[in-house]
């Protein structure tokens, strides 16, 4: 699940049963395109778009999903909050590479050889 920077408000489109699961339209406004099989994260869960249209998205959500997840509340009319997985991909990576960097340029060199 992801807690982070919203991207933009949303909101549910409509609802409706899908194997098993549901499948979820959403409203997602001047948010970039979001291609088909792209990913986006909506109220903090990872979904993949099975359809795509200008300002809307669908996404299906499985049963696993939806019993571990607050989107089996959600009702047509619902804000939720919609992420594109390509920035949060960008701010983990860098992160990611910071924090070792960040770490090594404390070390001793010397140090560092001889326990080699």
């Amino acid at each position: 699940m992801f807690t982070g920077i919203v991207e933009q408000r949303g909101s549910v489109v409509s609802v409706e049963s899908a194997n098993g699961g549901m499948r979820l339209v959403l409203d997602t406004g001047t948010l970039p395109g979001i291609e088909l099989g792209g990913s986006i994260w909506v109220n903090g869960v990872c979904l993949t778009g099975v359809e795509t249209g200008p300002g809307r998205v669908a996404v299906d959500v499985v049963k696993e999903t939806l019993s571990r997840s607050t989107l089996a509340e959600l009702q047509p009319g619902d804000p939720v909050n919609l992420v594109m997985v390509t920035l949060v991909l960008v701010l983990v990576t860098m992160m990611a590479s910071w924090f070792p960097a960040r770490r090594a340029t404390t070390v001793d060199p010397a140090v560092a050889l001889r326990h080699e």
